[in-house]
Formats: structure tokens, C-alpha cells, sequence
């Protein structure tokens, strides 16, 4: 499918609307579909161009237009600058062409207003709905009802009239209307628009949703603006024309004698010089104001509130819906609202129990609200809770996101709104006239076990069904076993493998280790410099050459390929060198071993055309190095497995009358157990559980964390641990689907330097995650941002506990998660998304200049 969003603000702006367009627009672009932005050059309420006409931000293609001349100037100034953006945005939109051809869907937001005009006129210049051609008008606010309610236009004038009959007129002539909440659509209804074309899709929290034990840690703002040990109340955001400023200030006065009580005001709009106003005038010494603080920082200041405040005019009710509230709730925080019961934020705090209505007709009602909650704190922090619930199960960007690829699948049907990633040498205006020849170098490749080795295969595997070339280099023996078992070449499944050298020690220690690994770059580079890459009968040298990180700096053989090949180069970074070393104690940080790794590392990696981190995390760690943005790609793993079509039931797996497991609540970790994962969380967590024997908790896998588990097992005497070895990987998803809920935990120094990948094979099984680790991680992000499982800090095994004996009562709680989790893998996480990333990456680094090598540090 491909799709064009109008919109007048786009990331990096902040307005809410840039905020959640670049939510959705990225949603579909994971999923596979072609996406394209038409905003502004200018930053809302700015005057000039600051933005760069086009770039390409997280696969979406943004082409920016026009420039503010006035920014938030009078009336006749801003409708001036709307009006060149109408015209500039319909000119650019009319010729904006994707890979795969001209939009099939024109989704225009009301920034400005009668943006929906624009999407009526394109998609009548790109063929209409006898084409294909689709227009979608997004209501993030009513107009002209914004300005009625507002007081600036009269609903009875001529103008008032003749300017609600436009925009119903806009409206009635979209495919489809979608509004923001359910008053919103009422009021769409009312107005005359049919209700089969209004589509009821609300907002999302812009922020991740926070653990309660992360929710629970004091905001770092409370030092920092003298409010320790105070009942925080807290309004943030924009104070403007639709809320009510005054019952705030005097909710404020009254309670100005409890020492123990806050208000902060963090952000801006037009009511709050009300505020300040008001609170100069009664000398209020219980109000904190303070400007917007950047995005970056809202977790934590959401985080400062004990409770939060939220407004709304009478007037304004079906017109706005404050977005706010959803990054409240997912911050575990309560919030109390005046305005009207009707409202939207009315109707989503009185389902969730997540905070309270009150009356509007004076401060009395949100006094004691106030005083309520700080005379019983374990009330907000109950509502907090619930409120935090009601986000991970009913306000979700996935839950939004299927919803909006819904509609958009009734319009265009299953078949034309599926996917657009046919094979590259078919489509694309920047591909190549042939196929890509590929190598891929690497120490571990199938029938290999090793994850490197599976995923290298997969990628593999996928770019010769679509008709590339490839070749791999790789070892004549299993990883980290002596001697050499596997055939010097070979065909698999259309990739050639060309296997050299042996493994002369094996996993014997590093001096031994670090030998082999000697002998394979050695004899790597020797095939490197000859391989030719066959593509039906031609042979030909590498386009480009893939390296892995096994063995570590193998990349240097690349950089090698580049310079005497002339070919290009990508390094798939699966761990990062040294860093590992440091992480696990085998290397100190400040060696002059370890500098000199390093220093390699960075050359090895900033020589490159790419490099490819398999997280956010990791790429972070890899710009701290100092390489440059815009040569790290992100691109995850991905489940060897592809999804069921249905969440399957754990008393389905072979595994439980194999192995005895009938009847009980399986808590799995699956995998390697090594270095890079937390231990001692999981073991405190088994003992408290150890009498509980309907918990099982089953370990199938290997690595250096099981002989000590086995000897702590053995020590307690414990009943509710099983261990078992690695299984086949034909039964992977049989193994995962065993389990109630899957185990996953990462050590805090090796963030960045692994991303274990169990994760995506957890999700494609159905089944929820329960991470211990830091918040920052990968596998915590992607948590958060799906809703499959739940993180826990490091060393909180009570908490991790607790979960689990929840758990094991709500059955339809894990299911929740579960079918979250696996949707998410059905989607922005599949595989299929995964390798269309990966062709695109070396179809564009084949097309283009080689890139320029980053400077290196020195030693």
C-alpha cells in the first residue's frame, strides 16, 4: 500500500499532531507499506525554514514545503501562511511519486484547518476512487468549531456559515472521516456526515508506558525544583483557548495552606498568563510555573506529578480531544479532570478507574479531590496503576495502528492494501538493472546452531528467492567445537558456501580461542580475494560484502574486500568488540590491549559503506565511538519461526506430557544462558516461589550460567526448576509454545553490546516476556512500545515474583499480552519486514558512492 499523509507539522516538531502522524507513518512503513509525508519547512507557530526540504527519517520519505512568514502572528498573518502551505502541499502532493507508483490513499490532518480540501482535490488529480485513489480526512480538531467555541468566529455570521459548510463539505466528500473520540463523532454525525464513512480511531501515549517499580522512582525534577516530599499536582502541556485556567489558580488558593501540597504549571498557551496572573495577584507561594521541557525528559517529568490535571470547555467538547491524558495514564499516574462528564477524557477515566470527574462548577469538587488523594496516597497510586493497565490493553499505537490499517484494507481490499516489498530488481526508481551478487562472511553458518550462523541463512535464503546472488564465506567446523566436520563447498538452498580453515581447540580458553580465530582470518581473506559470486551461469566479483562479528573484527577482511575488490561493504554488528571483552571481565577497560581493539573497531566499522546495529541501544553505543548517524542503519533480528494464525494454548505443546508438565504454570528461559544475562534475579525469584508447586520453572538451553544454576538448585533442594538441554530447531516453536510466559534478562554492562534475540521468537510463539534488565535496553523498548510482557528492574526478584503469582491467577491477562505481542510480530517484527530492510540497505549502498571513511582516532 502506498500512503501520503498531508500534515502540517512532522518530526522533529514537536506539536502533537507531528508527534503522532510520525507514530502511525512509521508504524506502516515497519509493516511494509510505502509511506510519504507533505508538511512544512517551518516549525509550527515559527516563522522561516529550518527543516531540509527532503530526507528520509526511519523509512518514511518526508518532502517538506513552503515556509511561515508570520508564525503565531494575528489571524489574517497565520492565514496567510496556511494558505501558501495549501497551495504548495497540493502542488508537491499531486507529484510525489513512491517506489511503486502513485498514492493509493491521501490522509490529509486538520493542521491547518480545511486540510481536507487538499486531499479531495488530489486524489481527483490522481484518477479517483475509479483508480484506486482513496482520500482520508484525520480530525485531530473540528473546524470551523475550534473557532466558534473559541469566540474569534460567530456560528450565526455569514462567515461562520459559509465556513461550516465548506468543511462539511470537505468531510462528506472523503472516503472516510476519522475522528479522535467518540463525542468527536457524534458531533461529525450531527453535522451530516454519513455515520458508515466516520471512523472512531482516538490518540495513543507518545511516551512509552512505564513499569510500576520504574513509575514508582522519584522524578529526578523533584530534587532539582525543591520539591521533595510534596503531594505534586501537576498541569503539563499546552494551557490555551479550550481549557479552564481559573478554577486551577483558585483550586490553588484553597489549598495554599497545605504546606505539603504543589501545583506546577510545566508548558505554555494562551491561558496560562491567567495563571501567572492569578497567582501574582494572591500572592500564591504553593505554585511552581516552569517553560516546556524537552521530549526526551517527559517520561520523567510525567513522573514528577502525583496526580495530574486535566481541563476542558463545555464549548470545546467534541472539538478537541486533549492527548495528554493517554501519556498521563501511561506514566502510572492519576489524573482528576474538570469539564464536561460527556467528554471523551471523561469517558476513558470513568472505564479505566485511571482518575476522577469533577464538577465544574467551582473549585470545591477538585479541592477535595486534592486533598483525598494526598491525605491517602495508595488512592492515586491505585488509580495510577489501573490508569497504566487501561493503556497496555485498550490505548496502544499497535491497537490504533490495526485499527487505522483496518479501514484503510475495507477501502482498497486485502489484496491491493497488502504490503508493497516485491523483489528489488523488479521495482524501485534507484535499483539496479541486475541482480545484486552478495557475500557474506561470517565464522558460523547453517547447519551451524549458532544465532549468527541462523540469521546469516535466513537473510540469505530470502535474497535468493528474490533473485540476488550469494555466496558465503565461512568455518569447516561447528562453532566452538575442534576439528573440521562440514564439506569445503557446497549448495544450500541456492547460496553458495564456501567453507575454509578448522577449528584447531575449540572453546579451550581465549589465548586458544583467539588462535582459531587467527587461522580463520587468515584463510577467509586468502578466498575473499578470489571468490567470484555466481548468478545462474556468470560468475562475477561481489557488488557487496556482508561481514558478521565472528570472529571478532572479521570486518577488517571487508574493509580488505573493499579496497582491492572495489566492491562495497556493511557490517552486520550482532556484538560489539571489545566491549564484550570489558563487559564480561576478561579484558580491562583502560588496557592497552583493549584501546587497541578498539581503535581497530572503529576503523573496521567506520571504513564501511554501513553499519547495521540490531538495536536503538546498540547504535547509540556505535555514534559514541564516533561514527557517524548516517552510516549506522537499525535493522532487528527476527524469529526463525513465522506466527501462527492463531494464539495457540500451552496444553497444546508436545513438550508438556513429554516432559511432565501438565496442569502446571510454565515460566521458561529458552537459549543461551551466558555471560551477558542477569542470574542472580532468577534464582532469588525461584526461591520465592520455591512452595509453590503448580510454578515451574524450566530451563532449556545451555551456556555458562547453567552449571551454576544447577549447583544452586542442588544446594536448596529446589522442586520448581527443570533443565533441559538445547532442542532441535524444528521443534523451536513447539519449545516456545510450552511456556505460560518466557524469562529474558540482560546484564547492565552489556547494554548495547548484545540485543538477545530470543525475544522475536518469543513473540511469534504468542506468548508474553517478563525482561529483567535496564529500562533502555532493546528488548525493554520494544516491550514497552507492543505491550507482549513486562521489564522489571535488575535485582528485583520480589517484584518479578509477584508478577508471576499474578499471572498465574489471570489466564486472560497473559492471553492479552500474548496477542499483543504476537501481532507485533506479525507485523512492524516480522521477518519479512526484516529483509526488506536489509535489500533496500544493500540495494541503495550498491547504487550509491562509496561512502567516505570516518576519520579515525587515534590510539
Amino acid at each position: 500500500m502506498q500512503i501520503l499523509f498531508i500534515n502540517q507539522t512532522y518530526a522533529p516538531d514537536v506539536a502533537a499532531s507531528a508527534q503522532l502522524l510520525e507514530d502511525m507513518a512509521r508504524q506502516f512503513a515497519d509493516a511494509g507499506h510505502e509511506v510519504a509525508i507533505v508538511t512544512s519547512r517551518s516549525l509550527y507557530g515559527q516563522a522561516g525554514a529550518v527543516l531540509p526540504r527532503y530526507e528520509k527519517r526511519d523509512g518514511v520519505e518526508v518532502h517538506r514545503v513552503g515556509v511561515a512568514r508570520f508564525g503565531k502572528g494575528s489571524v489574517r498573518a497565520r492565514t496567510f501562511d496556511a494558505t501558501m502551505f495549501y497551495l504548495a502541499a497540493t502542488f508537491k502532493a499531486w507529484r510525489v511519486r513512491m517506489p511503486s507508483g502513485k498514492p493509493q490513499v491521501v490522509v490529509t490532518l486538520t493542521s491547518p484547518p480545511y486540510i481536507g480540501f487538499i486531499g479531495v482535490i488530489v486524489r481527483f488529480l490522481l484518477g479517483g476512487n475509479r483508480r484506486g485513489r482513496y482520500a482520508i480526512n484525520w480530525s485531530m480538531d473540528l473546524y470551523p468549531d475550534v473557532l466558534t467555541s473559541a469566540g474569534i468566529v460567530k456560528p450565526e455570521s455569514l462567515f461562520g456559515r459559509m465556513m461550516h459548510r465548506f468543511n462539511l463539505w470537505c468531510m462528506r466528500r472523503a472516503d472516510r472521516v476519522v475522528t479522535v473520540g467518540r463525542c468527536m463523532r457524534d458531533r461529525v454525525v450531527g453535522q451530516g456526515v454519513e455515520p458508515a464513512d466516520v471512523e472512531m480511531i482516538s490518540v495513543w501515549p507518545v511516551s512509552r508506558v512505564l513499569e510500576l517499580e520504574e513509575a514508582r522512582q522519584p522524578s529526578s525534577y523533584r530534587e532539582a525544583w525543591g520539591l521533595e516530599d510534596k503531594f505534586v499536582v501537576m498541569y503539563s502541556g499546552n494551557l490555551g483557548v479550550a481549557h479552564r485556567a481559573k478554577i486551577l489558580a483558585e483550586a490553588a488558593q484553597r489549598l495554599q495552606h497545605r504546606d505539603d501540597i504543589r501545583f506546577v504549571f510545566v508548558g505554555g498557551g494562551r491561558r496560562r498568563d491567567e495563571i501567572t496572573k492569578y497567582v501574582a495577584e494572591h500572592g500564591l507561594t504553593n505554585v511552581l510555573e516552569k517553560d516546556y521541557e524537552p521530549r526526551e525528559k517527559l517520561e520523567d517529568l510525567l513522573r514528577l506529578g502525583d496526580v495530574h490535571l486535566i481541563t476542558q470547555r463545555s464549548e470545546f467538547t467534541g472539538v478537541v480531544v486533549p492527548s495528554k491524558l493517554f501519556g498521563i495514564m501511561a506514566s502510572c499516574r492519576p489524573s482528576l479532570y474538570v469539564g464536561p462528564p460527556e467528554a471523551e477524557v471523561a469517558r476513558v477515566l470513568t472505564e479505566s478507574g485511571g482518575g476522577q470527574v469533577c464538577s465544574m462548577e467551582s473549585a470545591d469538587d477538585l479541592v477535595a479531590q486534592i486533598e483525598r488523594l494526598a491525605d491517602d496516597r495508595s488512592i492515586a497510586l491505585d488509580m495510577g496503576q489501573k490508569a497504566r493497565e487501561a493503556v497496555l490493553t485498550s490505548h496502544t499505537l499497535r491497537d490504533r495502528f490495526e485499527k487505522f490499517n483496518a479501514m484503510l484494507e475495507g477501502l482498497l481490499g486485502p489484496e491491493a492494501a497488502r504490503a508493497i516489498h516485491t523483489p528489488a530488481i523488479n521495482h524501485g526508481q534507484n535499483l539496479p538493472a541486475k541482480p545484486l551478487r552478495v557475500l557474506f562472511i561470517n565464522q558460523a553458518y547453517a547447519p551451524d546452531a549458532a544465532a549468527t550462523a541462523q540469521h546469516c541463512e535466513d537473510l540469505a535464503r530470502y535474497l535468493v528467492e528474490q533473485g540476488h546472488g550469494v555466496s558465503v564465506i565461512a568455518s569447516r567446523s561447528i562453532y566452538g567445537q575442534k576439528g573440521a566436520d562440514l564439506p569445503g563447498r557446497e549448495t544450500r538452498h541456492g547460496v553458495h558456501v564456501n567453507r575454509v580453515g578448522l577449528s584447531l581447540f575449540g572453546k579451550r580458553g581465549i589465548v586458544l580461542r583467539a588462535v582459531d580465530f587467527g587461522l580463520f582470518y587468515v584463510a577467509a581473506m586468502w578466498r575473499a580475494i578470489w571468490i567470484r559470486v555466481p548468478i545462474g551461469d556468470r560468475l562475477s566479483k561481489p557488488d557487496v560484502v556482508v561481514t558478521l562479528t565472528t570472529p571478532p573484527l572479521i570486518g577488517m577482511v571487508g574493509w580488505m574486500m573493499r579496497l582491492l575488490r572495489r566492491c562495497r561493504q556493511v557490517v552486520w554488528t550482532m556484538d560489539l568488540y571489545p566491549d564484550v571483552l570489558v563487559a564480561a571481565g576478561v579484558s580491562k577497560q583502560d588496557s592497552l590491549l583493549t584501546r587497541f581493539f578498539a581503535w581497530l573497531n572503529r576503523r573496521e566499522i567506520g571504513r564501511a559503506d554501513r553499519v547495521v546495529a540490531l538495536g536503538r541501544c546498540m547504535k547509540d553505543l556505535i555514534k559514541a565511538k564516533g561514527i557517524g548517524e548516517d552510516h549506522i542503519e537499525v535493522i532487528g533480528v527476527w524469529s526463525p519461526n513465522d506466527p501462527p494464525e492463531e494464539l495457540s494454548d500451552p496444553a497444546e505443546s508436545s513438550y508438556r506430557e513429554e516432559w511432565g508438565l501438565e496442569g502446571k504454570f510454565v515460566v521458561q528461559y529458552s537459549g543461551n544462558f551466558g555471560l551477558a544475562h542477569d542470574y542472580q534475579t532468577f534464582c532469588d525469584t525461584i526461591l520465592e516461589l520455591r512452595d509453590r508447586d503448580d510454578i515451574v520453572f524450566l530451563f532449556a538451553g545451555g551456556g555458562k550460567r547453567i552449571p551454576p544454576l544447577k549447583a544452586f538448585v542442588e544446594q536448596h533442594g529446589l522442586k520448581n526448576v527443570m533443565i533441559q538441554p538445547y532442542q532441535p530447531r524444528e521443534r523451536l516453536l513447539d519449545l516456545l509454545s510450552l511456556a505460560d510466559v518466557h524469562l529474558i534478562s540482560q546484564s547492565e554492562s552489556f547494554t548495547g553490546i548484545v540485543v538477545p534475540s530470543k525475544l522475536f521468537g518469543i513473540m511469534a510463539a504468542g506468548r508474553t516476556s517478563l525482561f529483567v534488565g535496564p529500562p533502555d535496553a532493546e528488548v525493554a523498548r520494544v516491550l514497552d512500545e507492543t505491550g507482549g510482557g513486562i521489564r522489571f528492574p535488575l535485582g528485583d526478584a520480589k517484584a518479578l515474583a509477584d508478577v508471576i503469582l499474578q499471572l498465574a491467577h489471570d489466564p486472560e491477562r497473559v492471553q492479552r499480552m500474548g496477542q499483543a505481542a504476537l501481532d507485533a510480530s506479525r507485523g512492524e517484527h516480522h521477518r519479512n519486514s526484516r529483509f526488506h530492510a536489509w535489500e533496500d540497505l544493500l540495494v541503495e549502498v550498491v547504487s550509491q558512492a562509496p561512502a567516505p571513511s570516518l576519520p579515525v582516532p587515534p590510539l
